[in-house]
């Protein structure tokens, strides 16, 4: 009967749902026609029945919109519902603000009696905005709301400056418009006592502003300080006292207020002048306490309350709190840069002392994160640990540039960092203090960071985040939270103290804090025997569950403490942990698990969980954690066991073993669920969130990217494995998932991002590349430490070394060719957007050995791999792991160009390709066979029309090249001769080519065609063309070499070097007497009649020559015959 209410009440809520989505789309449709009908009328002036429609259809769309947001959802079908009512709601926020926007523009083309005051068309302006920038932020892809937005803001500016009202902009509007209504004149003297007349304006007013600052942050916080931050003042006293400045009867009103209030606060801290701004402000008049209290007050009332608006204050509440703690770290790592310390170490310990202790801050903040944790809402508890990554976190610039605060470019720091090519110029006094300033304000930042965790540890914070975790039932939750406990452990590990006997910092604080987590043991009591399960329960699995969670943190933040404390500390840790792993506590289990995989982490770890897998015993506890219905047990287990076999030798080269794991790997791809309600809570709560996290997901593809190293399972995973559990098999194959993971529109970690570019890497290499790559740069080849090794070896064993995981060059080839079938490429660029240096390191190393491959170059360049590569080496200065990224992505630029043709290219291919490859040409870093291939590709480049060649000079290539002509690489001589040669008939060649002493250097590189012919045809070449030019063809003529160079030449027999010296002595004969007296002393005439007597009439028929070099001497004959004629003329 109840089964039959609840689906009675389902029934009804739909049909109640449906009629509510049919009078708003009916709404929506009405607006659109009265848009349209507005559009084409042709009156001079608008009537009075279409103002009042217009007025009318906003009423009727604020009906319709507070409608959809008292029904909610369809339980019958939620997603569906929710898409639906997004679409709706899309469409009537844009037609609002269409309709508002009219009225504005419109309103002196209405009657007089309609006619608005200044301040009722910025309001109707202003709310336009607010309309589309609240569409944008659920619909950010809506290009019309974009475009529409951009049209209001630009047309309000026209407005205003013809109205005289610059200073009358509409968030200042709404500013006044909340002093009217509030009352008083001082911010401290207002109440919301009659805000039930006009709370909608102040919502509205409130929304504006906190649209404003999100949209453009510098002029709205430019706003709110104008006038002695008078703005400012008000919407901070509303953000700190809103439900205290209304009665009980409006409490709800005035939390919502609040919240707006609040919101835009934290907004408008993000730019460090707002920030500065408050924390003066609360220094002098002194309120700084009062206005602690009231964060913490917020939070901890609100934090009981299980309601939107209540979670929504806590959200904006604590995001303050982290953007000031920014500010602050940001304004302490300056102090202590610009700070003159003497060269005397106990002033600065001092200093880093007396700064970093920071009892009030530290307090709050501990006190915020405490209450926080408490929270039964998800979204709340989130900003806990990302409050906790803010305070935790050494360098506050790598909290912004994890967050999209950045994008309109704002300065935090007052310290302008050098750049790497700036530092190297640095004189040595001048080095020498910047390294100093630098040494010290890094030290400060670890004992900042230090403190803080020690703060939070011994002042109940640490307790909290592990009751916290323990208590609850979401996975994800816990992971979160064992992530920060590894983050707290770390933050406290000084590495400048001395080490004990045991290897470790001699570290008082930070053994207490892990001995005071084990000093409770709980009851252990014998589950074999006859005592029942549940006499375990309660208290002591609690205590058990706090020990191990904590023991995981550890392992995976420090592992060196975690062996430690697994040796010294946790006595009994084995028969708790498997108390933990038999209970029937999903969350007991599931912490049993995630310990499992951590201890396997390591090698001093991994004998002891290796004695508790034995899949074999079908009632043993591994088998009863590898069965569990819970998918984050199953991949725990899952992946311990797959760590423990891969780090055995014997097993990890054995193929029934890696299929095995193999099987593992895809079972948990195949079967892991998206947690969406975790990631919808993550993608809420977007302040300075933590990575998302799906463990079977995580542990399948990291699990994979161990076992692509093997070539049995790279040939496993091209050759079509599917996807399996243990009772199904799916269609789609595991490169198909992979490549649809990589290609996913929801957000993945960037673990999984870096997982899923090292498979890619994995499959497209062979193990000899691999080590060969291994070898470079080392005074050992490959081939000698082969030898080296074999000298310990039987005959036998050399052979099994031999024939163990071998991979030829066309089983990579084939390899490659399935993957760009699979559109791998396209995945690779999915995955550089927010990627990681480690990740875009492993995506630039698949691109460049993808692009090996001839044959799928082509299809890399229509999956998007060259602009990926062209934006991944725009040019700047470069360091340390992201240099060789660069370097990577300009290799395959040149790979992928030197077989390819331009003229398939787009012109901002072609042009753009220009500069990476000249960098790399000029790397002094590159290898020669990366300067070769980005020379033949700059070669390709040059020949295609002028375009080409007016940006290769234009980007100082002529220089570059002529550098790279005297290469000790023969091969990268040739290449860069050729592409000079190409460049011809730009004039900067030409008057390149004018310089005699430059012109020496080609003159000997033609004249060198015995050690490199290749060479020499292409610096012969140039001449020949370049001698059209009579100031070059002179300046030729007038080097002492040269005469010895033309009969050389002439007298080789190369045929193509011959055809190349007649066309230049054809070309000399054009210009002035310096250059016949050249032909004539040189004794070419002579040779010409020679030539030609001896082979015309087809004689060198009978010299057995080629068909090309036939038709060859054919043309040497007859530009013979020119010469020779030219100089009797």
């Amino acid at each position: 009967a109840a089964a039959c209410d609840h689906q009675q009440h389902n029934t009804d809520y739909g049909i109640k749902f449906q009629i509510v989505m049919l009078k708003a789309t009916l709404v929506s449709n009405q607006a659109m026609c009265l848009i349209k009908q507005f559009d084409l009328q042709e009156e001079e002036y608008i009537k009075e029945d279409v103002i009042n429609s217009l007025i009318g259809i906003i009423s009727d769309i604020d009906a319709a919109i507070q409608s959809m947001d008292n029904v909610g959802s369809c339980p019958a079908d939620i997603s569906s519902s929710a898409t639906s009512r997004k679409a709706v709601r899309s469409k009537l926020l844009y037609r609002r603000s269409k309709v508002r926007f009219l009225l504005a523009v419109y309103r002196k083309d209405v009657p007089t009696h309609l006619k608005m005051s200044h301040s009722q068309w910025i309001e109707h302006v202003a709310k336009a905005q607010s309309d589309l920038q609240e569409l944008l932020s659920f619909d950010p892809d809506n290009k019309e709301a974009i475009t529409f937005l951009r049209q209001v803001k630009s047309k309000t500016a026209e407005m205003l400056k013809d109205e005289n009202l610059l200073d009358s902009s509409p968030i200042s509007s709404a500013l006044m418009n909340l002093q009217e209504i509030l009352g008083g004149s001082e911010a401290s003297n207002m109440t919301l006592k009659n805000i039930s007349d006009d709370n909608n304006v102040v919502v509205e007013s409130l929304k504006y502003i906190h649209a404003t600052l999100l949209d453009d942050i510098s002029n709205g916080t430019r706003e709110l300080l104008r006038n002695g931050a008078k703005g400012g003042k008000i919407v901070l006293e509303i953000a700190c006292r809103g439900k205290d400045m209304v009665g009980i009867d409006a409490m709800t009103v005035g939390r919502r207020v609040q919240t707006l209030a609040m919101q835009c606060v934290a907004s408008a801290c993000v730019h460090p002048s707002f920030s500065a701004w408050l924390v003066e402000y609360l220094q002098e008049t002194r309120k700084e306490t009062d206005f602690e209290n009231d964060l913490y007050r917020i939070v901890s009332e609100e934090n009981t309350e299980d309601d939107t608006s209540t979670t929504d204050l806590v959200i904006a509440t604590m995001a303050l709190e982290m953007r000031l703690i920014i500010h602050k770290h940001f304004k302490e790592d300056d102090d202590c840069y610009n700070n003159d310390f003497s060269d005397n170490n106990n002033e600065i310990d001092e200093r880093l002392n007396q700064d970093s202790l920071r009892t009030p801050t530290s307090q709050l903040q501990t006190r915020l994160c405490c209450a926080v944790l408490e929270s039964n809402q998800k979204k709340c508890k989130l900003t806990a640990i990302n409050a906790l990554s803010v305070w935790l976190d050494q360098n506050p610039l790598n909290i912004i540039n994890s967050t999209d605060e950045n994008d309109d470019g704002i300065i935090y720091s007052k310290v302008k960092e050098p750049s790497e090519g700036e530092i190297r110029k640095m004189p040595p006094r001048q080095l020498a203090e910047y390294r100093k300033r630098v040494a010290i304000r890094n030290r400060y930042r670890k004992q900042r960071s230090r403190n803080n965790a020690i703060y939070f540890c011994t002042h109940g914070g640490l307790e909290k985040l592990i009751s916290s975790a323990v208590h609850s039932k979401e996975s994800f939750w816990r992971r979160e939270c064992i992530v920060q406990i590894g983050r707290l452990v770390k933050s406290m590990c000084d590495e400048t103290l001395p080490l004990d006997d045991d290897g470790l910092p001699v570290d008082n604080v930070l053994q207490k804090i892990v001995m005071t987590v084990f000093e409770q043991t709980p009851k252990i009591i014998n589950i074999e025997e006859d005592h029942e399960f549940d006499e375990v329960q309660g208290n002591d699995l609690v205590l058990c569950m706090k020990r191990c969670l904590f023991a995981t943190g550890v392992l995976y933040g420090t592992p060196s403490i975690g062996v430690w404390m697994l040796d010294k500390v946790w006595n009994c840790a084995k028969d708790e942990w498997n108390l933990l792993a038999s209970s029937d506590t999903v969350a007991a289990m599931s912490i049993a698990a995630e310990f499992a995989s951590a201890a396997a982490n390591e090698k001093e770890t991994r004998p002891w969980i290796s004695s508790f897998v034995n899949v074999a015993d079908i009632d043993g506890t591994w088998r009863k954690l590898l069965s569990c219905d819970d998918q984050d047990v199953q991949s725990g287990a899952a992946s311990a066991m797959a760590k423990l076999g891969l780090s055995d030798k014997n097993l990890s080269s054995d193929e029934g073993e890696l299929v095995a794991l193999l099987h593992v790997a895809t079972g948990l791809l195949q079967g892991h669920e998206t947690d969406e309600r975790a990631n919808d809570v993550r993608s809420e709560v977007r302040f300075y969130s933590t990575e998302t996290y799906n463990a079977p997901l995580e542990r399948g593809v990291e699990l994979l990217s161990y076992l692509a190293s093997k070539t049995f399972v790279k040939n496993e995973i091209i050759q079509g494995a599917g996807l399996s559990t243990s009772s199904t098999t799916s269609e789609i194959s595991v490169l198909e998932k992979l490549v649809q993971l990589a290609q996913s529109k929801s957000t993945i970690s960037p673990s999984v991002k870096y997982s899923l570019a090292t498979i890619f890497a994995s499959l497209c290499v062979s193990v000899e590349t691999l080590r060969r790559e291994a070898f470079e740069g080392q005074e050992i080849t490959p081939e000698q430490y082969d030898e080296l090794q074999a000298m310990g070896k039987t005959q036998e064993e050399r052979k099994i070394e031999l024939m163990r995981d071998f991979d030829s060059s066309d089983s990579v080839g084939s390899r490659v060719k399935v993957m760009a079938q699979y559109k791998v490429p396209q995945a690779l660029v999915s995955l550089i957007p927010g990627a990681t240096e480690g990740t875009l390191e492993q995506v630039a190393k698949s691109f460049s050995r993808i692009a090996c491959e001839e044959s799928v170059r082509g299809s890399m360049i229509q999956q998007g791999c060259l602009s990926a590569c062209i934006n991944l080496s725009k040019s700047g200065e470069f360091s340390g792991t992201y240099k060789s990224i660069v370097r990577l992505a300009q290799h395959t630029i040149a790979k992928l160009l030197v077989t390819t043709n331009p003229s398939s290219l787009r012109t901002t291919q072609c042009i753009g390709s220009i500069l990476p490859l000249l960098m790399l040409v000029k790397d002094y870093e590159s290898s020669d066979l990366q300067k070769f291939e980005a020379l033949l590709s700059i070669t390709n480049l040059a020949s295609f029309n002028e375009s080409t060649k007016d940006h290769i000079v234009g980007e100082n290539g002529i220089s570059i090249l002529s550098y790279a002509m005297f290469s000790n690489h023969e091969m990268v001589r040739r290449a860069a001769t050729e592409a000079m040669s190409n460049l011809i008939p730009h004039p900067k060649i030409f008057e390149h080519l004018r310089n005699q002493d430059k012109l020496k250097v080609w003159v000997a590189f033609a004249s060198d065609y015995e050690n490199n012919f290749e060479c020499a045809r292409a610096a012969l070449g140039c001449l020949a063309m370049a001698t059209q030019d009579s100031i070059v063809a002179n300046e030729l003529a007038m080097i002492n070499s040269t005469r010895s160079m033309v009969m050389n030449i002439l007298e080789c027999g190369r045929l193509e070097l011959m055809h190349r010296m007649l066309v230049l002595l054809l070309n000399l004969q054009q210009h002035g007497e310096s250059c016949k007296d050249l032909i004539d002393t040189s004794g070419a005439v002579l040779f010409c009649e020679g030539y030609v007597s001896s082979y015309q009439n087809e004689k060198y028929l009978d010299l057995g020559f080629s068909k090309n070099d036939t038709k060859l001497m054919e043309i040497t004959i007859n530009l013979a015959k020119e010469i020779i004629s030219a100089s009797k003329a």
